[in-house]
């Protein structure tokens, strides 16, 4: 977001982050537009020596609530990313070993199937079915950006209190 090529930020905004952070952090010379599109490997080392400082100064949670909220929110989200393949494959076999299990009692006769269905096995499997599309349609990777998004806004934004 540092990047005079990113427009997530206002011009104003990032000019302002710019010069605090050049004037705060030790021997950081933050590149200009023009040094930033000749050289971006460059202007990305200082961009990130730029966020190591940030992050080291705002490792006080009390002091930077919204911050470590962001960063909690952020840290969630991406696991259960991470975890979202096992939920899928657990939900899956609930769903089938449940309707298995039904359609095993019933011995196959959908009437017998629907008389005999017990409400907590359909609930149950109702569930598992609703986590599964909760998993598939709402956790990706762009639902995790937004909030790393949102925490790299945090961050920076400490600049104007620091």
């Amino acid at each position: 977001m540092l990047r005079h090529s990113d427009s997530r930020l206002p011009a104003a905004v990032k000019h302002r982050y710019h010069g605090i952070l050049s004037q705060r952090v030790p021997e950081l010379t933050l590149p200009t537009p023009n040094e930033e599109a000749a050289s971006p490997e460059a202007a990305d080392e200082a961009y990130e020596a730029a966020s190591k400082w940030l992050l080291e100064q705002t490792r006080d949670p009390t002091r930077f609530r919204l911050l470590f909220a962001e960063n909690i929110n952020y840290g969630f989200r991406r696991n259960l990313l991470a975890a979202k393949p096992f939920g899928v494959v657990a939900d899956v076999l609930a769903v089938l070993l449940i309707i298995g299990l039904a359609i095993m009692q019933s011995e196959g006769d959908l009437v017998t199937l629907a008389s005999q269905a017990d409400f907590w096995s359909l609930g149950g499997a109702a569930i598992a079915a609703l986590h599964l599309l909760w998993l598939t349609v709402v956790v990706t990777p762009n639902w995790v950006r937004m909030t790393a998004e949102r925490y790299a806004e945090q961050l920076l934004a400490a600049c104007d209190v620091l």
